[in-house]
């Protein structure tokens, strides 16, 4: 319960009720004042860590430079166009110059 409350506190999200009751707990003894500052220091630590983290991968994707396409790719594509094309081209010329083989003709 107290935990929770703490979190709250610290994140800054803590209503006026739940900030007295966090006080009232620390004010309680001095193994609980003890424990409210060693959360407080991991908690701080933690937050800095954080922006830390969040400011190196910043930096960090601002020096890796922007991915052009390669000669490689462009040629991919272009080369697959002119498979399909040929292929196209393959199919018409086989269907127009087909005779038929097995021509029957009927007499009356």
């Amino acid at each position: 319960m107290i935990s929770n409350l703490i979190t709250k506190y610290l994140n800054g999200n803590a209503t006026e009720k739940e900030v007295e009751l966090i006080f009232e707990w620390i004010d309680a003894s001095k193994a609980n004042k003890k424990e409210f500052i060693a959360l407080k220091k991991a908690w701080a630590l933690t937050e800095v860590s954080n922006t830390d983290k969040d400011l190196a991968w910043k930096a960090l994707q601002n020096k890796i430079p922007k991915a052009k396409p390669t000669k490689y790719k462009v040629w991919i594509k272009y080369a697959a166009v002119l498979v399909l094309f040929i292929a196209i081209g393959r199919l018409v010329w086989i269907n127009t110059n087909q005779t038929p083989q097995n021509q029957t003709t009927l007499l009356f």
